[in-house]
């Protein structure tokens, strides 16, 4: 197992999940994140589409549906991590 995951929480931001993702595509230790772990907690199924676009990544996507509270979001992620 690898030792990074990093976890992308969000919530009806298409546009701000893409540019952390190139963020994340762009990092030096790239070989080492186990997994990107991307949840939309607002039903928006954009944000699934900008995930496709980064195929190169390790990426679990996650649709909440109903959304969680945002506690109860954070501690989900923070449970679903392996890195």
């Amino acid at each position: 197992m690898k030792p990074i995951s990093i976890i992308l929480s969000t919530a009806n931001r298409p546009e701000f999940l893409e540019t952390a993702l190139e963020s994340v595509a762009r990092q030096t230790a790239i070989d080492e994140i186990e997994e990107v772990i991307v949840s939309e907690n607002m039903c928006n199924r954009e944000s699934e589409m900008v995930c496709a676009k980064f195929n190169k990544l390790p990426i679990k996507y996650i649709y909440q549906d109903p959304p969680l509270t945002p506690l109860q979001h954070g501690y989900f992620l923070f449970r679903q991590g392996r890195g």
